[in-house]
């Protein structure tokens, strides 16, 4: 006659309901009961937490990525208050400090109609190395509501200052940081909706077998990780025109000469190229740099027409950003919290 043996439990797993008396000694019996308590406990004192925390994060990320000037209902006072600093930027000491409103961002700016943003978003200043390119500009979230560029090279214009504004009426869309709002949007709301079913659910013994938690958990660190992939990789429109839009600038800008703004490694990019226009295709290329260089030839489209260009002049402005350095901290802290989630010993597979 077989003897069966009483095993010990946890004094955790006794605070949720195991009964010494109804345990024996079968392994597979102990190890099924003893995972699916872990599972419960997980899923009942942990991933609330855990919803709670992401949730609070990637608030706090979109908060900071959307547009202020949209809610008209918050005072000067307090939108002030969480505007990013004024900053001047001189890319031959890669510095910027604290500065007051330019005074010649352009009187057609201080025309606006958005006369809000002059109150809240202050202008920042911006110089390449070879005073090639100067200006400055407003961001707003993933727009740039006003910007002045003043464009001056010898190899290009002979020095005659070549100055386009950007004006509030027509901002130029910044599509990593709308893209990047887009991510988070989407991992909130497989968040919220984890949220819910943890509320919801009543019957926790059955539901939490059926409910993935890892593979939840997975899919919203994609997410955020694309979010935070959108402020680290640069996406340069040069020499391909399909996301260039040159009717943002008043006046628009020549055939001639490009002008872009995007985000890499978490700060703002301000890229000139100014060209020379090729008559015909040249006979000998050569495969062109990443990002293109001074004398390398490419083909250009602007509007669905194409063209050969030389590259006659180039400068770059990098621009420290401390909300787009917030923004991707935020979300790179709710897609550890996610890991460490999924990794759980007791989450269902």
């Amino acid at each position: 006659e077989e003897k069966t043996t009483q095993a010990p439990l946890p004094v955790w797993l006794r605070s949720l309901g195991a009964k010494t008396s109804s345990v024996v000694a079968d392994e597979d019996s102990l190890e099924r009961e003893t995972l699916q308590r872990e599972r419960r406990w997980v899923f009942v004192n942990e991933v609330p937490f855990v919803c709670k925390e992401l949730k609070n994060k990637i608030e706090k990320a979109l908060e900071a990525i959307n547009p202020q000037t949209n809610n008209n209902n918050n005072s000067n006072n307090n939108a002030t208050q969480n505007a990013p600093n004024a900053q001047t930027v001189n890319n031959n000491s890669n510095t910027s400090t604290p500065t007051r409103r330019h005074r010649n961002l352009g009187e057609e700016l201080k025309e606006s109609n958005n006369a809000n943003a002059h109150d809240i978003i202050p202008a920042i200043h911006f110089e390449s190395t070879e005073q090639v390119m100067r200006g400055a500009m407003r961001i707003d979230g993933w727009n740039v509501l006003e910007a002045e560029f003043v464009i001056k090279s010898a190899k290009w214009n002979k020095n005659i200052p070549f100055r386009t504004i950007v004006g509030s009426l027509h901002p130029m869309k910044l599509f990593q940081l709308h893209n990047c709002n887009n991510f988070l949007k989407s991992a909130l709301e497989i968040v919220l909706k984890l949220e819910k079913l943890v509320t919801a659910t009543k019957e926790i013994d059955r539901k939490v077998e059926d409910i993935r938690v890892n593979k939840i958990m997975e899919d919203v660190s994609r997410n955020l990780k694309f979010a935070m992939e959108e402020l680290l990789i640069g996406v340069s429109v040069f020499p391909d025109g399909t996301l260039f839009s040159p009717t943002v600038f008043q006046p628009y800008l020549p055939q001639d000469l490009l002008l872009e703004c995007n985000i890499s490694n978490k700060e703002f990019n301000v890229n000139c190229y100014c060209l020379h226009l090729l008559p015909n295709k040249p006979q000998k290329l050569v495969r062109h740099s990443s990002p293109p260089k001074i004398g390398e030839v490419l083909n250009c489209t602007r509007n669905g027409s194409a063209y050969w260009v030389e590259i006659a002049d180039v400068a770059r402005v990098r621009i420290p950003n401390e909300r787009i350095a917030n923004i991707f901290t935020l979300t790179n802290s709710a897609s550890q919290l996610c890991t460490e989630m999924r990794d759980k010993p007791a989450i269902p597979l």
